[in-house]
């Protein structure tokens, strides 16, 4: 016997811009930081301490991006993949 399911695709992307979807990734967004912070590689600590969240709403979600704005962040990225592993 098959069932049919329609999803409310409108409600979907209202749950994931707004408060239910904000709470649902700020957690894991928060815990990567933190991650990415840790085990950050330190010569200065100008990398580490440039690493950040950026928060942003887009037309159909809420997004959290972590991000490193130090002028060396792009070398040290391709070397260790720091962010990356950080997820």
């Amino acid at each position: 016997m098959a069932t049919t399911v329609k999803l409310n695709l409108a409600g979907i992307r209202e749950m994931l811009k707004g408060s239910i979807g904000q709470a649902a990734a700020r957690p894991k967004a928060e815990a990567t930081l933190a991650a990415a912070k840790a085990n950050a590689p330190v010569d200065s600590g100008a990398y580490r301490d440039s690493i950040h969240m950026v928060e942003e709403t887009h037309p159909q979600r809420h997004a959290f991006h972590i991000v490193a704005d130090d002028p060396a962040a792009m070398l040290i990225e391709s070397n260790t993949g720091n962010l990356a592993k950080s997820l």
